[in-house]
């Protein structure tokens, strides 16, 4: 088994302050990695499948996901990840400007399609395995990094 060292640095300086800090975590268990680039089209397109007893070629098993990064490497328009739940009508999209990342770290998600269900009481068994993360661009490049057990 292997072990992800990731670290995000923030450097900002205001008035004469540095405001940004290092954060560095472990991801310890990584037994496989996927790298994978895209040319994304404005056809919406499944970049990762998840499946719930098997992985391979693009699809995740469920419950293995330690670390998912988007990167959109391109110079111009825009990505949008669509983040799908195997429940019924949950999912939220992410949009990526040229050089954006978004990063996950386990694979549930929960979203709610009124306000009026945000704010409210939450339980850890709301979260639904995501199903599917699908994106369009129009010519844009996305790298795709996932660290799974």
């Amino acid at each position: 088994m292997a072990t992800l060292t990731l670290s995000i640095k923030e450097d900002l300086i205001i008035g004469g302050k540095q405001q940004g800090t290092t954060t560095t975590k472990e991801i310890t268990g990584v037994n496989n990695a996927y790298c994978r680039y895209y040319v994304v089209d404005n056809t919406e397109d499944t970049v990762v499948d998840f499946q719930a007893d098997r992985s391979g070629g693009g699809a995740v098993e469920d419950g293995t996901l330690k670390y998912a990064r988007f990167t959109h490497t391109g110079t111009s328009n825009t990505i949008d990840l669509r983040f799908q739940a195997t429940a019924a009508n949950k999912e939220f999209l992410v949009r990526l400007s040229a050089g954006q990342s978004y990063i996950l770290f386990f694979d549930s998600i929960d979203a709610e399609s009124q306000s009026s269900g945000l704010g409210g009481s939450f339980a850890g068994s709301q979260l639904d395995v995501i199903k599917a993360i699908c994106s369009a661009a129009d010519g844009a490049t996305l790298e795709v990094l996932i660290a799974q057990s």
